[in-house]
């Protein structure tokens, strides 16, 4: 029976969820039972609140777009009024009020009160943005002591003060000036071309504009100096025509010589503009032609570091997509202020050199040229005074070996320069961290813990994209346009978060405190570091369920969206958390008892399973009582073609295998004891397969993706079929000879008929890994695309009878953009599919041709609404992506470049990758750690997995199920992955990370869980 939903939970659920971020503020807000101002202590940190909303919106991205361009009409129309001004005032030298003002008659004008006001509100306007500008600026002293602030005291104060003196409004103010700040900012719109979708220019088109702006700038300042010095000095009165008509002859070098200057005065404002234009202009041209050539800048630059902070990342920088990946790693939102210094081994191009000045990367990246061996380019680059510096390796290396030695020397090099800076290296294989672990505080191989990703979510449905997302900082969007998007966003908000716990949380039982801390603030625990007293360090368990208690020396994991979420717990008041403790009373007066899992499948398994197929199962929110079974026995049970763990038992063992190369982070796997003969395992064809793992892959350096399917803590394994061109080597089939239900068949997986002879009818899911060609040219990684694409339109034509669960890996994530689903798709490609269905009739199995309409249209009906999004497409909004369907190790790099701020990221992450040092953690928990309940056998071990909604909690909340599953079975949600579904209008699957408590589950629904 479903329960009523409290108010708070029914305000969180937003109308076509668009705003999940309004939804969390307004459940915290309510269940810690103040109105914001109930005591000294909320109103400070209201008013607190209050500044930190008002300063984001002051330097967010639509406020200083705004700005922008506010500013630049301010500066034209300033421009185009002097015009006015100057005319009428010299069409009225005999105005009566210009004979009773002080002074000398050069000082008065005749003006309009008109012009006299308009120029008092732009002087206003203008007057805020440049205050706003000196406090948002890195270098306030800088700032400050510039052109714009002479410019702003000479034509903008002596508007704002004469506004007290009624006789103001006639003095001479020079503000045609204000042309010379309009160039400047013309060149901060035209580079707001990475902020607005619709607004984009080249670089050569910028520096065209830039040029020709400039131009007018000297030109017009020529005319509006010479016609008023020549009024002033030698009483001609010269119209605008005329004066911009000398302008253009003498720069021109004509000199006709029909107007002259007639002054000393005059002859100087000519030799000045001669020199100004000689001086500026060849420069704006010799760039402009620079930039059409492609000629490369940036060797001999300097960096001048500033207030802020910033880091130095070595690399090979040849594409715009590295550099957006490492400018996207590093500055986000958590890292407003920060800057990066790019130290590369080739010169910028002139796409690389138009994204580090657009908009949104504008004086927060500076590239140099360096090889990072020297050390005067290290000093160049200020290495000493860094915040922490990476170092990338190429992965289009054609010597990957080579590589990792150069990038270990770059790596000895710095830390002979600067052996204090945090230094991280990303290596390409992972043996090469054994030479770096004296000299860098972190060494990671993206490319093999891409592996065990790929692994991960060939077991659980849609896990890449759950992992990946956490690993990248972003923050949501306040509006979406589908429900599925909406949701997706919200969850891809989360990353990982580790704090020191909360005094007032000491002593709580894990689970217990997990579920109070989602209930009021909706923040997802997911482990502890534990501190061990003795050993003095700190170890990591995930989900230690109720056999430990939280101490005051812990740290504790969270999956939250920012950091202000993590102050809300880490700075919980004691009224605060009274106050949760009232919300939860029952849950502390009536404890509930963590079931063993194993005594909950032997003696209660059957009835509770009862339950669950009559749709029974009570809701436990005052008593929760409710057994559950364990996470490996909701699973479907495979079909006979897939082992199960108890016939592994029979003829593998449990061990580490023995690894090709230097490495601690691999999972205990299941083994065989005698290894059989290649040849005895290469098949010829496997039509007759079913529920088997389809590996096409281009070389068989896949230890770590096997490692990771044969791990010993998995409740179920595939049987795999690798399908590549040749088969495997000698030494590559001794790695993989000790893992069972491994075989292999050699042919092309981009030929059709070998897909179907590699048993692709009856396959489970196809993995496509390692084909082509690895190198960083445009076109690498295309023969991947090229299989996804074949076996789509296989199922199209129904030569396929169901679609298949293709998971891809790509060495260029921007490939992704030309997956089934495409992110841009239109209404003409429908019309399209339509026209080719329509014509392929004929040739389709067991379907009218009337039922196909009929399916076509069905399908249009879900895909038809899908924005068509111009331009290049951000890979973490693409379907395909948001399914766990495809992976790529650039995606991980995101991981190395939050070492720094996260040490225990990378730990954290191979545990939930299901690597982890049994011995270390157990030892950990023994009697003498100030956390634990019990002895080191009270804690088992809690794996990531994934388990269905049970279906008497289907239309109920989240926080219900978790709730029962925290409290009663010591497991831990910490998301879902939806299905297909039409109102949610979602073409593929998609994960929805640490939902609201609110949030109703759906059919088909599954959880990504953390359970022993």
């Amino acid at each position: 029976m479903r329960t009523r939903r409290s108010d708070e939970e029914q305000a969180a659920t937003a109308p076509l969820f668009a705003n999940y971020g309004a939804a969390r503020r307004v459940l915290r807000l309510k269940r810690r039972g103040t109105d914001g101002a109930g005591n000294v202590a909320e109103r400070v940190r209201l008013w607190a609140n209050v500044f930190a909303v008002a300063k984001r919106f002051f330097a967010g991205k639509g406020f200083n777009i705004a700005i922008a361009f506010l500013d630049l009409i301010s500066d034209i129309f300033f421009c185009i009024l002097y015009l006015f001004d100057i005319q009428w005032a010299l069409s009225h030298l005999d105005d009566p009020a210009l004979l009773d003002l002080p002074g000398p008659a050069w000082l008065w004008i005749s003006r309009l009160p008109v012009t006299f006001g308009v120029c008092i509100w732009f002087s206003l306007f203008n007057l805020f943005s440049w205050i706003l500008e000196v406090a948002f600026a890195d270098n306030k002293f800088k700032s400050f002591f510039s052109l714009l602030t002479f410019i702003n005291i000479l034509t903008v104060l002596p508007f704002v003060f004469s506004i007290q003196f009624n006789q103001a409004r006639f003095l001479y103010i020079p503000y045609f000036l204000r042309s010379i700040v309009a160039v400047d900012r013309l060149r901060k719109v035209l580079r707001l071309r990475g902020a607005m979708g619709f607004f984009n220019v080249s670089a050569v088109m910028e520096k065209c504009v830039i040029l020709l702006g400039t131009l007018l700038a000297i030109l017009y300042n020529g005319q509006c100096v010479f016609q008023i010095t020549e009024f002033r000095f030698g009483g001609r009165t010269l119209n605008i025509f005329d004066c911009f008509y000398f302008v253009v002859v003498t720069l021109s070098t004509v000199g006709y010589g029909d107007i002259s200057p007639s002054t000393k005065a005059g002859q100087f404002v000519v030799i000045v503009l001669i020199v100004t234009a000689l001086t500026v202009l060849p420069s704006l041209i010799s760039a402009l032609i620079s930039t059409y050539s492609e000629q490369k800048i940036g060797k001999g630059e300097v960096f001048t570091r500033g207030k802020a902070s910033y880091f130095v990342v070595l690399g090979h920088f040849d594409t715009v997509s590295k550099v957006s990946d490492v400018l996207e790693g590093l500055l986000h939102e958590q890292t407003k202020k920060e800057k990066v210094v790019l130290l590369a081994r080739a010169p910028a191009s002139t796409d690389i050199q138009a994204l580090i000045t657009s908009y949104k990367y504008k004086d927060r990246v500076t590239y140099l040229v360096a090889s990072g061996m020297d050390k005067s380019d290290l000093e160049r680059a200020q290495v000493r005074h860094a915040t922490a510096v990476y170092i990338l390796a190429d992965r289009g290396a054609a010597d990957h070996r080579r590589e990792d030695e150069k990038n270990t020397l770059r790596a000895w090099a710095i830390h002979t320069y600067a052996p204090d800076i945090p230094l991280y290296v990303n290596n390409l294989l992972p043996d090469t961290e054994s030479y770096q672990e004296m000299n860098a505080d972190g060494s990671l191989c993206t490319d093999d813990l891409k592996q065990l990703v790929l692994a991960l979510t060939v077991m659980y449905d849609g896990a890449s994209a759950f992992l990946i997302n956490l690993l990248h900082i972003s923050s949501p969007e306040p509006q979406y346009d589908t429900l599925w998007e909406s949701q997706y966003g919200d969850g891809f908000g989360n990353e990982l978060f580790v704090v020191q716990n909360n005094a007032h949380f000491v002593g709580l039982g894990f689970n217990v405190a997990a579920w109070i801390i989602f209930n009021e603030l909706q923040i997802n625990m997911i482990g502890v570091r534990v501190y061990d007293a003795v050993m003095g360090e700190k170890n990591l368990i995930l989900n230690p369920g109720a056999a430990v208690c939280l101490g005051p020396q812990d740290d504790v994991v969270f999956i939250a969206q920012s950091v202000s979420d993590m102050d809300l717990f880490a700075n919980m008041t004691r009224e605060e958390f009274q106050h949760i403790l009232a919300n939860n009373h029952a849950i502390f007066e009536a404890m509930p008892v963590v079931r063993d899992s194993q005594q909950t499948l032997s003696g209660q398994h059957d009835k509770l399973q009862i339950q669950l197929s009559k749709g029974s199962l009570e809701s436990t929110t005052d008593v929760p009582i409710v057994t559950y079974p364990r996470i490996s026995d909701v699973f479907k049970r495979v079909s006979h073609r897939r082992a199960s763990i108890p016939e592994l038992n029979q003829l593998a063992t449990l061990d580490f295998p023995e690894t090709p190369y230097e490495d601690a982070n691999i999972p205990q796997c299941r083994l065989l004891g005698i290894p059989s003969e290649l040849k005895s395992l290469v098949v010829d064809k496997a039509v007759d397969w079913e529920g088997h793992l389809l590996v096409c892959t281009g070389d068989y350096d896949v230890f770590k993706f096997v490692c990771g399917l044969r791990a010993s803590h998995l409740p179920y394994h595939h049987r795999i079929l690798f399908l590549a061109e040749r088969k495997p080597t000698h030494d590559e089939y001794a790695v993989l000879s000790v893992f069972p239900e491994i075989n292999y068949m050699v042919g092309d997986p981009r030929q059709k008929k070998v897909l179907i002879n590699a048993g692709i009818r009856g396959c489970s899911k196809v993995v496509i890994m390692k084909m082509g060609s690895y190198g960083s040219g445009e076109f690498a990684g295309s023969s991947s695309i090229m299989i996804s694409h074949l076996i789509y339109n296989m199922y199209q034509r129904r030569e396929i009878d169901h679609e298949k669960c293709v998971i891809l890996e790509t060495p260029r994530r921007t490939l992704i953009n030309y997956l089934h689903p495409t992110p841009t798709t239109s209404s003409l490609s429908y019309r399209r599919y339509f026209r080719t269905a329509i014509k392929n009739v004929g040739k389709s199995v067991g379907l009218s041709k009337k039922k196909q309409i009929q399916q076509h249209e069905e399908q249009s009906k879900m895909g038809a609404k899908e924005k068509n999004i111009p331009g290049e497409v951000e890979y973490f909004n693409t379907p395909v992506f948001a399914a766990g369907r495809v992976v790529s190790a650039s995606m991980l790099d995101s991981l190395l470049f939050q070492l720094h701020r996260n040490p225990c990221l990378l730990e954290i992450t191979l545990v939930l990758c299901g690597v982890q040092n049994g011995c270390k953690r157990e030892g950990a928990l023994d009697g003498s750690s100030s956390s634990t309940t019990g002895t080191s056998s009270d804690v088992k071990k809690s794996w990531m997995g994934q388990i269905p909604v049970p279906s008497a909690f289907v239309n109920r909340t989240f926080g219900e199920l978790y709730q029962e599953l925290a409290l009663n079975h010591g497991i831990i949600p910490m998301g879902i992955h939806r299905g297909v579904n039409i109102t949610l209008r979602n073409k593929l699957p998609f994960v929805f990370t640490n939902p609201l408590p609110s949030v109703l589950l759906l059919e088909g629904d599954l959880l990504f869980v953390l359970a022993p």
